[in-house]
Formats: structure tokens, sequence, C-alpha cells
């Protein structure tokens, strides 16, 4: 029988799996949709262009749209058609698909951390936009123009 606690004990608690997966997945897009991140790939963007003006050489190089685009609306492992599926385009038929558009839109409010990776990448995308401190060719690119 002991009278009191041992010195060291341990102590037990319950993860919630769904709001740490919330905080990872918000933590990897707000890193990967940083502001210096981003004035760095477009300021590499700039000097690769200009070196590659010079040496007629043909490079593909990243832009911050080219970035948003990727995670927004590229094909991933495990979503198809990318986070932002099925707003890819708007032209849709009004007199055909509109009950699969619906079924397609209700099927992906259903993912609930899809829906929290999507708002993530939309705030990411607002911060970036209405930020005094980016760079001009970063908020421009955020807001879906090209320079």
């Amino acid at each position: 029988m002991m009278a009191r606690w041992p010195k060291s004990s341990y102590f037990i608690t319950i993860m919630d799996l769904h709001a740490d997966h919330e905080r990872m997945v918000g933590r990897m897009l707000n890193s990967l949709l940083s502001i210096q991140r981003l004035t760095l790939l477009e300021h590499q963007f700039t000097t690769a262009t200009a070196t590659a003006t010079a040496t007629t050489t043909t490079t593909t190089n990243l832009r911050t749209l080219d970035v948003l685009r990727a995670v927004s609306f590229n094909h991933a492992r495990y979503v198809q058609g990318g986070l932002f599926y099925p707003f890819t385009t708007p032209t849709l038929d009004a007199n055909a698909a509109d009950d699969a558009f619906i079924a397609s839109v209700n099927s992906a409010g259903n993912d609930q951390l899809r829906c929290f990776a999507i708002r993530n990448v939309a705030v990411a995308a607002n911060k970036i936009m209405h930020s005094k401190t980016a760079h001009a060719s970063v908020r421009a690119g955020a807001s879906g123009k090209k320079c």
C-alpha cells in the first residue's frame, strides 16, 4: 500500500486526430504559401528569365500564380481534380449535368479535412493579396494576374 503518489507519474490524455491533422495541414500550407517563400520564388523567376533571355535557354520556372494553381487545381494522390474540385472552370451547360455537379459539390463538402485545407489555401491567398509588405509581383500572382 502506497501512502502517496510516486515522484514520477504519467499523464493520460485523449488525442483528437482530426484537430491534429487540421493543425499540421495548416502549418504545411502556411509554410508553402508564406510571403517570404513566394517572394524568393518570384525573385528566382525574374533572375532565371533575365539569364535565359541573355543565353537563349528556355526553362520552366514557377511563379506565385503557378504555385497557387498547383495547390488548388492539380490532381493529387487522394483528391481527384485538386482541392477545389469540382470548381475548376465555369463552363457548365445550364441544361446538362446540373445534378451531377451538385452531387459532386455535396460529396466534396462532406470531407471535413479537405474543406479545412481549402479554407487554409483561400485564407493564405487572401492574406498575400492584401499584405502591404508583400512584393507587388507576389500580390499580383495571388490575385490571379500575370505580370
